[in-house]
């Protein structure tokens, strides 16, 4: 029996990714500890870190299906970054030393240095929650007693910035580019209610309150699109939230409201429209129109709260979560490889009246294109297709932004886009 490959041209990516979205357990079953932080380079190489009683750190290079760790490590673990996966950074606590801790890797994760913020060499931390690498030379990092603290030099010195106060923890910082940047605290000690935004315009040397302290609001995180677009995740009284703002932090408005009795702690922005968020009891949602409609996703995980969400794209993505669970999301799970395509092109893009499909080789296949509008509803349909190259008459579509999406016998997916104007 013939393969039939289906062409699936696309107006809205969200449909697509709601029909594929693919879970799987990825996972060290040696590892227990709660993982506060990840960060991915690629869809197969990535790092998370934690701690429970002890500190872990853990490589994988290929996706979540084996990983290389680093356990029972003296220190607590929140917050891990890298620019390129070759210099990495892991920011927390040292349990021995009672202060503020940086490990530093340059070989890719193999060894770690740490780097003691005890008031000698450097500023005094109780500890730090966030790391936050603006360029290959400046980073910031966020933590008690209102300290926040910088480097314009790749670490050789470290200097307090200016915060305005001294009895706040900073537990959640993000900078939408080298000199907006935004920050949330709770008052004193208080890790588990932050409820206060502050905001620096000047690349974190200064920082200004920008949302006073709410007694219904618990903020899971802040993440900006740019320099005035942002969310907020969390819990407001009872249910759990996604604000939006649109003025640089100055005013928020619900965005969504999620479900009672659940808080949002980690958010991952790939871009304007693709936003995945996770908290507790496993619950997770996502936007792929910047926020105009939110759905829950069904990771499979069982048992435990999301802590952590890194996303490398809109296809591949990875939440971890207390002891040691990681969910990995993969829109190509099932994909497999026979038979395909060598190569697929749609030219010219952006494209007119017509535009061609051409086929390097067709396999001995035929095929069907189907040309879908925003809301779904099929307008073209060409069937029997057996030659190398589609024409494609596409006067009756509107101008826009289109997406299409080459299906090989449910197994294998690729995707593009084309412009019409």
């Amino acid at each position: 029996m013939k393969r039939i490959i289906i062409l699936i041209i696309l107006i809205d990516f969200a449909t697509f990714n709601l029909l594929y979205s693919k879970w799987t357990n990825a996972r060290d079953p040696g590892i227990f500890e709660d993982l506060y932080a990840m960060k991915f380079i690629n869809k197969d190489t990535g790092f998370a870190a934690g701690w429970s009683r002890y500190g872990t750190i853990m490589i994988t290079t290929n996706g979540g299906d084996d990983w290389t760790k680093r356990d029972s490590l003296s220190y607590q673990i929140f917050s891990i970054n890298t620019l390129d996966g070759v210099i990495i950074y892991a920011a927390g606590y040292s349990l021995l030393n009672n202060c503020g801790l940086l490990l530093l890797s340059t070989d890719r994760g193999k060894n770690w240095m740490p780097d003691l913020f005890d008031g000698k060499d450097r500023p005094f931390s109780y500890g730090f929650y966030t790391i936050e690498l603006l360029n290959s030379q400046t980073f910031l990092m966020s933590g008690y007693l209102g300290i926040i603290v910088k480097t314009t030099n790749g670490g050789i010195k470290w200097d307090t910035v200016h915060t305005g106060v001294n009895n706040e923890v900073f537990k959640i910082m993000d900078f939408a580019d080298e000199n907006i940047g935004y920050a949330a605290s709770g008052a004193e000690y208080d890790y588990e209610k932050i409820d206060k935004i502050y905001k620096t315009t000047d690349g974190g040397n200064n920082w200004f309150e920008i949302r006073e302290r709410d007694s219904l609001l618990k903020i899971g995180t802040i993440k900006f699109v740019n320099a005035d677009v942002g969310y907020l995740f969390g819990k407001y009284d009872t249910r759990a939230v996604v604000l939006k703002t649109v003025d640089g932090g100055q005013n928020w408005t619900t965005n969504y409201n999620g479900r009672f009795d659940y808080m949002l702690n980690a958010a991952d922005i790939v871009n304007e429209n693709f936003i995945l968020t996770a908290g507790e009891k496993n619950y997770v949602i996502k936007t792929t129109d910047g926020g105009q409609n939110w759905a829950e996703e069904n990771t499979g995980g069982v048992g435990e709260g999301y802590l952590s969400v890194d996303c490398v794209d809109e296809y591949y993505g990875y939440i971890a979560a207390t002891k040691g669970l990681i969910m990995k999301y993969d829109l190509f799970l099932d994909a497999k490889e026979p038979n395909r395509l060598s190569d697929i092109k749609l030219y010219p893009n952006p494209v007119g009246d017509f535009a061609y499909l051409k086929f390097d080789e067709l396999n001995n296949v035929n095929y069907i294109l189907k040309i879908f509008n925003n809301a779904g509803n099929e307008l073209i349909t060409q069937s029997g297709i057996a030659d190398r190259q589609i024409d494609l008459n596409l006067k009756n579509l509107n101008t826009g932004m289109y997406f299409y999406s080459l299906l090989m016998n449910n197994n294998r997916t690729l995707t593009g886009k084309f412009i019409k104007f």
